[in-house]
């Protein structure tokens, strides 16, 4: 298992020439590549900001409604990413099938090489949050991806995965790993945008990284929040890489 810088590690202001030097002033070997306006670089622009850091994975640059740009599969192969990630909403608008949508993604980045994790998103508050329930219980998030294609799988999100209370993911194929804790707080008041450092929180993260024995992907601390308790942006990405290095040591033994 392989740490990952992941935007949200920064002050929130960087873009992602800074984002990458971040990552490596803190020690990190891989980075969660921002593909924002990806599309409109040259790969060897990115590359070159990368150096000799491992891009590990990027966020599929569409949502539910928007197409996918076809330049992103090729720019994607050419940074020598794997897997892009993508989340499926807990409830919609309106009673709609959004699998064709992602099928559609999946089959893009197929032609490349490459594979698309999900996530699904739990707390609460996103669930109540449009009137019609969409992918919402453990077993809907199974049929979803494997209604998705033959390149799609899990991104295990630890803290959605505690909030849905999910159960192991052993068995299941988990395309990469987003890493955060939770507080012990009422359904009612937990917030997607307010999580805890691997390791400060309730969730058995080593024990959930134990389960996957066989994984030797990457692992991002994704945490939103806190950033009034760091002085700048370095030390909050050196607090997360370390954290996430004892949590991963742990587990491996």
């Amino acid at each position: 298992m392989i740490p990952a810088f992941h935007y949200t590690l920064g002050l929130g202001s960087e873009d992602w020439r800074q984002q990458i030097a971040l990552a490596r002033a803190a020690g990190f070997r891989a980075v969660d590549v921002d593909l924002r306006g990806a599309a409109s670089l040259e790969p060897s622009e990115m590359l070159d900001v990368l150096g000799d850091l491992i891009a590990a994975s990027g966020r599929l640059p569409a949502y539910p409604g928007q197409p996918l740009d076809r330049r992103v599969p090729r720019f994607c192969r050419e940074l020598g990413l794997r897997t892009l990630t993508c989340s499926v909403p807990p409830a919609l608008t309106e009673p709609r099938d959004l699998v064709p949508e992602y099928r559609e993604w999946a089959s893009l980045l197929a032609d490349s090489g490459l594979n698309l994790a999900i996530e699904s998103l739990t707390p609460h508050h996103l669930r109540m949050a449009q009137t019609h329930p969409y992918v919402q219980s453990f077993a809907e998030y199974c049929d979803f991806v494997a209604g998705v294609g033959a390149n799609a799988g899990f991104l295990l999100d630890t803290w959605h995965w505690h909030h849905g209370g999910y159960p192991s993911p052993r068995g299941l194929r988990v395309l990469h790993i987003h890493l955060a804790d939770a507080e012990a707080i009422p359904a009612e008041q937990v917030r997607d945008d307010e999580r805890q450092f691997p390791g400060e929180g309730v969730i058995n993260l080593v024990g959930l990284l134990s389960e996957l024995p066989d994984y030797t992907g990457f692992v991002a601390p994704e945490v939103f929040g806190q950033r009034s308790r760091f002085r700048d942006g370095l030390t909050r990405t050196r607090f997360a890489r370390e954290q996430v290095e004892s949590i991963v040591k742990q587990a491996r033994v």
